[in-house]
C-alpha cells in the first residue's frame, strides 16, 4: 500500500470510486491522470487491487502490473454486508475514517505519517511480536542525533518575552 518505507509495502490494496479530489457538490470527480498521480507512487508493483470497476483504476492496473479484482457496483446494491464482496473495502474506509477522526488534531503535512501508521497497524504481520520487532528495527535504521547543547541552546531571537 505504501512505498515510502520499504518495511511497510503491502501486496493488497483496496479502492473504491472515492478519490482524492472532491467536487463542489460533494461528489468525487476524478480523472484517470489524477488518480494515477495520487495513488501510483503508493502502490507496490504487482499488488492486488480490489475495486468497483471505476474507469480511473484501469491505468493503475495497467501501469503497475496489478492483479485486478473488480466488481460492478450496480450489481452490489442492496446486498447484505456478508454477501457484498466490496465489504472489506467499505470496512477499511470506515476504519480509516474512525482512525483519522480519533487523531483529528494532526497537521496536514503529517498526513503521510498517519497513513503509514494506519497501514502498518492494519496489515500483516498479524503477530504482535513481529510488529514490535519491525517498529524497533525501523526506529534504529533511521537514527537521528540531536545534541543536548543544540536542543537547549537559544539565541535572543528565540526567546519569548512575557
Amino acid at each position: 500500500m505504501c512505498r515510502r518505507g520499504a518495511h511497510f509495502a503491502h501486496r493488497r490494496v483496496f479502492a473504491s470510486s472515492v478519490t482524492p479530489e472532491a467536487g463542489r457538490n460533494g461528489t468525487y470527480a476524478q480523472g484517470v491522470k489524477k488518480t494515477f498521480e495520487a495513488f501510483g507512487s503508493h502502490i507496490e508493483r504487482g499488488a492486488t487491487l480490489i475495486h468497483d470497476k471505476e474507469k480511473s483504476h484501469a491505468k493503475l492496473v495497467r501501469e503497475l502490473g496489478l492483479k485486478s479484482i473488480a466488481y460492478a457496483s450496480s450489481n452490489l446494491n442492496g446486498l447484505a454486508d456478508k454477501d457484498n464482496p466490496m465489504n472489506p473495502v467499505n470496512r477499511a474506509h470506515a476504519i480509516l475514517k474512525m482512525f483519522l477522526n480519533v487523531h483529528s488534531s494532526f497537521l496536514r503535512e503529517d498526513m503521510q505519517g498517519y497513513l503509514n501508521l494506519f497501514a502498518f497497524v492494519s496489515n500483516p504481520p498479524n503477530d504482535l511480536l513481529e510488529k514490535v520487532e519491525l517498529i524497533i528495527k525501523t526506529a534504529f535504521d533511521d537514527l537521528k542525533s540531536l545534541r543536548y547543547r543544540d536542543f537547549y541552546s537559544t539565541t535572543s531571537s528565540d526567546m519569548i518575552e512575557f
